[in-house]
């Protein structure tokens, strides 16, 4: 049997880390200069290893720093056009929070909730929510495309979320995943067993610039 590999590549760093606004799709206005330095290193790695096959299967979230660093990908294996899911989006801020600065947001709400199950803001989703949407559209690509390997370009929060699915982590945010940006993750499986075989790999960014928000 021929393994499943499911690789998840984080964004670069976003421009509404600079503007300091809630980035959900009316707040994320793509990637910073810093981001498109990212992708572009990782992007030149991924031509010179081939070290994710040579016709992988892409997708992404339909976020615009998810579907740019999808792009630089893309280019690499020659592929126009990949499928775009929103259940592979951050979790949701909902319409009052989306584009909201960081620092209202923290005045208004704060930050700490007490339980998964419980939104972090007006109209947002849930953790619990979130790690039910997203887990359902992994389990639908690796079974879709059984064998092959599958590069989704998405967010730290995907990232996270595949521990709980593929690894068994516990629902509770005692355990977070920190990924840096376009950093890969690599889970495979020979059936229904998965086994994560990297984490985090972010060699490519050595030299380029630092992200100052």
């Amino acid at each position: 049997m021929t393994p499943t590999r499911l690789v998840l590549i984080r964004h670069g760093h976003p421009q509404a880390y600079i503007d300091q606004v809630i980035p959900g799709p009316k707040g994320c206005t793509g990637l910073s200069d810093v981001g498109r330095a990212q992708v572009a290193a990782l992007a030149d790695r991924l031509g010179r290893t081939h070290e994710l096959g040579e016709s992988p299967v892409l997708v992404s979230s339909v976020l615009p720093r998810a579907i740019e660093t999808a792009a630089a990908i893309a280019a690499v294996f020659d592929h126009p056009e990949w499928d775009q899911h929103c259940d592979l989006c951050e979790v949701h801020p909902g319409d009052e929070l989306d584009g909201m600065g960081f620092a209202e947001f923290q005045e208004r709400y704060g930050s700490d909730r007490s339980s998964v199950f419980e939104p972090w803001g007006p109209g947002a989703e849930t953790w619990a929510e979130f790690v039910a949407r997203v887990g359902r559209r992994l389990l639908a690509l690796v079974h879709e495309h059984e064998g092959r390997t599958i590069v989704v370009a998405c967010h730290g929060g995907i990232i996270d979320v595949a521990f709980r699915v593929l690894g068994h982590v516990p629902l509770g945010r005692g355990v977070n995943a920190q990924s840096a940006f376009t950093s890969l993750t690599e889970w495979v499986a020979k059936g229904d067993e998965w086994r994560l075989v990297r984490y985090n790999d972010h060699a490519h960014l050595e030299g380029t610039p630092e992200p100052h928000a």
